[in-house]
């Protein structure tokens, strides 16, 4: 399914947001990067970052991770 919108997924990426917007920053869990990977799996049922979730929980990690895929 990679790559193709689920039908309704203006509804999905609606509520996705909605659902965000309640939720803390948290490194690993809700950051910049889990948001924008967040919407393409609430939109497509694709997640890109799926083995990122939760394998860290700092900036710095974040960012030896960044610069580990290529920056």
């Amino acid at each position: 399914m990679r790559g193709e919108y689920l039908p309704n997924w203006r509804a999905l990426l609606d509520a996705y947001i909605c659902e965000r917007l309640r939720q803390p920053f948290a490194w690993g869990v809700n950051d910049c990067a889990l948001f924008a990977a967040g919407a393409v799996l609430a939109t497509t049922g694709y997640d890109p970052a799926a083995e990122l979730r939760g394998s860290y929980s700092t900036g710095n990690q974040a960012m030896r991770l960044i610069r580990a895929h290529g920056g």
